[in-house]
């Protein structure tokens, strides 16, 4: 792009080919699949309102801890990320950094791993009906919302080795751009 030089021995950055509408649909066939595989009506149905409330608060501790695993997994791997917690899209990445696919990757990755993984692992000790419901809740949250996360992640593996990706989120020239080895 124009005002960001990529490293020598790259190809000039470019803008990502993907985004906007093909996360949106990818969310959506995301918590389509996951409410019908892990069976949300019967869970939903068996419980009380109160219950149905406690299920639905846990929303916005996933969505915080989502972007608080892509933080770690960023610092863990020695990128300097930031968190942005705008309302509706909350966002953790690690901006203005050439960030190497496989780094990318990990971060993106690292919440549908960590907390749904760690959700639908719950899921095969818990037995309450309200443990069970709020674990389901979790993986089913966690990973519709990281759509953008599996899309990205996925595009980024079908990239050649050493690829580097490169974001900023300003408000007047948010993007994400990547470039390729020459």
């Amino acid at each position: 792009m124009d005002d960001v030089d990529s490293p020598g021995g790259y190809e000039p950055y470019r803008r990502y080919p993907i985004g906007g509408a093909a996360v949106d649909f990818v969310a959506l066939a995301i918590a389509v699949a996951l409410w019908t595989l892990l069976e949300v009506d019967s869970l939903v149905g068996a419980l009380s309102l109160a219950h149905g409330v406690v299920v639905i608060l846990t929303v916005l501790p996933v969505l915080m801890a989502h972007e608080i695993v892509h933080y770690a997994t960023g610092r863990l791997l020695g990128l300097t990320p930031t968190i942005h917690w705008g309302f509706p899209t909350p966002h953790a990445a690690p901006l203005r950094q050439h960030v190497r696919r496989g780094q990318n990757v990990a971060v993106l990755l690292a919440p549908t791993v960590l907390i749904s993984g760690g959700a639908l692992a719950a899921t095969l000790v818990v037995s309450h009906p309200l443990a069970l419901a709020v674990c389901t809740f979790v993986a089913l949250v966690n990973t519709a919302c990281a759509a953008g996360d599996l899309v990205g992640a996925t595009w980024l593996a079908w990239q050649p080795p050493g690829t580097l990706v490169y974001l900023d989120a300003a408000q007047d020239r948010a993007r994400e751009l990547y470039a390729r080895p020459k």
